[in-house]
């Protein structure tokens, strides 16, 4: 009986919290552009699938306008829709569109290191400074990019007709692109070590990115769990 009466409480201070949270949301976010109506807690899922961005993201533009307001479960995300506004606001705004979220798995994983969060901007900064050193932008770069193009004509050439994996060709194009400038070296096409590389890096990504891991970057408990929500060892094993 009195095992009961607790969950009957617990219950009921449950949705009345869910209430009050609801309702102080639409308060401290009532400045913000108009959107469909999120549900407590939940948010507006609907609208957060990548796969169905573009037609959802059109309907609604027509309904509130190119800039309206969607949910993360308790987060609000503004959405820019149509070039001409991307456009206005990039280049009109840009100190109100350059942040980056605080997201407690990029923390964990790179021990306070992520380019999220308030640390972004030193480390993009430092990130394109060392980049430039190194010779981004210059012509010492671009005969390094076309060198690395020929020889990934090469390497398919050299399948001879056979099917293959052309992702994994073009990914690694970009890795040794990048390690040609980094460290003056690259890999060879058929590297076992590559598709190893290759797929840690999906992985993690993968991990970091799943509708699951939203719930993980809201309530940090979830960071707890030995597991990412992609069902691997969590990311900062990967990294």
């Amino acid at each position: 009986m009195a095992l009961s009466i607790i969950l009957a409480v617990s219950f009921i201070l449950l949705i009345a919290h869910i209430i009050y949270q609801s309702w102080s949301q639409q308060n401290k976010y009532k400045s913000l552009p108009p959107g469909p109506t999120p549900i407590p807690v939940v948010g507006t899922p609907q609208y957060l699938r990548l796969r169905d961005a573009i037609g959802n993201y059109n309907m609604l533009s027509k309904q509130y306008g190119r800039i309206f307001t969607i949910w993360k479960l308790s987060e609000p995300v503004i959405v820019l829709c149509g070039y001409e506004m991307m456009k206005a606001g990039l280049m009109d705004f840009p100190e109100e569109v350059c942040e980056r979220p605080f997201l407690p798995v990029f923390e964990v994983a790179t021990k306070g290191y992520a380019i999220n969060g308030v640390r972004w901007r030193p480390l993009r900064r430092f990130a394109l400074l060392t980049l430039r050193n190194l010779g981004m932008g210059k012509r010492v770069v671009e005969v390094k990019m076309l060198a690395e193009s020929k020889r990934l004509v090469k390497a398919m050439a050299e399948t001879a007709g056979k099917p293959f994996n052309a992702s994994m060709y073009l990914a690694t194009v970009v890795i040794n692109t990048m390690a040609t400038i980094l460290f003056r070296g690259r890999f060879d096409y058929l590297d076992e070590r590559l598709p190893e590389l290759i797929v840690t890096m999906s992985r993690h990504i993968n991990g970091v990115t799943s509708p699951l891991s939203t719930v993980v970057y809201h309530y940090i408990m979830g960071l707890l769990l030995p597991f990412s929500p992609s069902g691997h060892p969590i990311v900062e094993g990967d990294v």
